[in-house]
């Protein structure tokens, strides 16, 4: 069974990140520039939190202009469901399933080393089907050694 760790081996292993302390309108001048939707929020290099732009749009709908100057602690998910390298793709998938968000950071001694969203585990799970799907069939047709 693909884990975390196979699954990364084929990306790039860039990690969006935020400083805690940066104000509101920076991180959504960090998402305007990005192209992401999603930053971990990192104190010392640690994993903190994270912060989606959906965060975002609702603190401004309940301060807002005031809250442009608020810290991104104020706005960020704090208890983040965290997945590691070891982790099986069948995990991964059930943890965005059972929780519901878009976002997994991958941790690994406290630092995070990707960002999972449902795309990426969903698609290395066809792939490896699709894998064993055709070992199956060269099995079946003699031609697998």
């Amino acid at each position: 069974m693909m884990n975390v760790a196979s699954m990364l081996r084929s990306r790039e292993g860039i990690v969006h990140s935020v400083e805690a302390g940066q104000s509101v309108e920076e991180v959504i001048e960090r998402f305007a520039t990005s192209g992401v939707r999603c930053f971990v929020v990192l104190d010392d290099g640690r994993l903190v939190g994270v912060v989606a732009i959906r965060d975002v749009m609702g603190h401004l709908n309940k301060r807002g202009v005031d809250g442009f100057d608020d810290d991104v602690r104020e706005v960020m998910t704090r208890d983040v469901v965290t997945v590691t390298p070891e982790t099986s793709l069948e995990d991964v998938k059930e943890r965005f399933r059972t929780h519901r968000f878009n976002h997994i950071p991958v941790v690994e001694d406290g630092r995070p080393v990707a960002v999972l969203t449902p795309r990426d585990v969903l698609g290395a799970l066809v792939r490896e089907s699709e894998l064993a799907n055709e070992y199956m069939r060269d099995y079946i047709a003699g031609s697998y050694s």
